[in-house]
Parts: C-alpha cells; sequence; structure tokens
C-alpha cells in the first residue's frame, strides 16, 4: 500500500480487508480508522457514490452498530440504501437499453445480502413501517427485480409503496418512481405466469439472457 504507484483501487481493497481484520478481534478505533481509507481510496478511483465504495460505508456502519453507535450506524447504512438504489435505477435502464449488466453476479449476491442486514436493522431499530425502512424495502424489491425474483421483489415493492405513500403522500416523486417499478414487476409476473418458458427463467432454469424489468 505504501508504493507510490500502488492503485486506488487496490488501496481500498487491502484497507477493507483490514478494517474487517479489525472488527473481527474487537479493534472498532482501528477498524473505522482502516474502512475511513478504504472509503477515500475507493472514491478516488471510482467516485464516492459508486457501488465499490458502497462496501466501505456498509462495513463502517456495522463497526458502528456492533460498539451500540446507533445514530452513525444508521448514517451509514442510510449511505449504502441510496447507493444501492441510484446503482440498481441506473443498472436496470442500461439493461433495458443496451442487454448489458452492469453488476456482475457478484456484486448483485453483495447488494442482496448488505440490503438484507440493513433492512432488518432498520426493522428492528426504527420500526417496520418507517419511511427509512420502507426505502429499504424499495431498494431490496429492485436487486429482487434485477436477479428475476420476481415474487419477492413485488413483496417488497408493495410494502415499500404501502408505507412510503402513508409517509410522503401519493404525490410524492420516490412513491411515483417505487409505483412505476412495482406496475413493471407486475407486468413481468403476468407474463411469467402465462409463458412456461418465463416461468422456467422466474424460477432460474433458464440460462438465456432476458429482461431485467
Amino acid at each position: 500500500m505504501k508504493q507510490p504507484d500502488c492503485p486506488n483501487g487496490i488501496k481500498s481493497q487491502l484497507h477493507r480487508i483490514f478494517g474487517k481484520l479489525y472488527a473481527s478481534v474487537g479493534n472498532p478505533q482501528l477498524a473505522l480508522q482502516q474502512l475511513a481509507n478504504d472509503i477515500y481510496y475507493s472514491s478516488l478511483e471510482f467516485g464516492p457514490l459508486s457501488f465499490h465504495t458502497c462496501g466501505g460505508y456498509y462495513q463502517m456502519g456495522n463497526v458502528f452498530q456492533a460498539k451500540n453507535s446507533v445514530d452513525c450506524a444508521l448514517a451509514m447504512y442510510e449511505k449504502v440504501v441510496e447507493i444501492c438504489i441510484d446503482t440498481l435505477v441506473a443498472a436496470i435502464k442500461k439493461h433495458e437499453e443496451t442487454g448489458m449488466k452492469l453488476m456482475d453476479e457478484a456484486e448483485q449476491v453483495e447488494c442482496y445480502q448488505m440490503l438484507t442486514k440493513i433492512v432488518a436493522t432498520r426493522q428492528q431499530i426504527l420500526g417496520t413501517v418507517h419511511a427509512s425502512t420502507a426505502e429499504t424495502y424499495f431498494a431490496l424489491g429492485l436487486i429482487q427485480a434485477y436477479m428475476r425474483s420476481l415474487i419477492k421483489a413485488k413483496q417488497n415493492l408493495d410494502k415499500a409503496y404501502e408505507v412510503l405513500q402513508a409517509a410522503l403522500g401519493p404525490a410524492h416523486t420516490r412513491v411515483h418512481q417505487v409505483r412505476g417499478f412495482l406496475e413493471r414487476v407486475n407486468r413481468e409476473l403476468q407474463v411469467t405466469t402465462s409463458s412456461p418458458r418465463a416461468g422456467r427463467q422466474e424460477n432460474g432454469t433458464n440460462p438465456k439472457r432476458h429482461t431485467v424489468l
């Protein structure tokens, strides 16, 4: 890491590894220092709002949660959810326009795992009908739709729409956005239930490329 020509992306990865290591041995202060460096170098390499940087915020949130710094943990998780939503909306649009996938399988799994942890944490601390929890339902619905788990995507988008509409009002931009993705998933589910081939895709048995939404 001390070599002047070491790429920022590699520095970021190494600092994240050390951050997770220090967290696992119960040294949150050193863990946070390493993860701050991870975020710094990842931001230089990929941008502060890139999915690559997202993992650093998530690991910092885990460290803060472990030391019962609830507000700090929630702030880090909020950043993760924000980045995941923006990344997934862009990835879905790109796939629809070009057929290209911006997120590989490893990134999809990482995104799903982070959001699953965050939604459980927000439900426990904020409750199931809090607007911030609903934002996580929305993000989960997006990654599930991207991974073609349409039934689960619909369940989370339904919950997001219901809570956000009550919290923000039906005219809010986010509510319209959630409703738009929910309608798209519903249309895809109609195709899935009416087509045996589409049904195989929903169950993950058809390896051929298909639309994300």
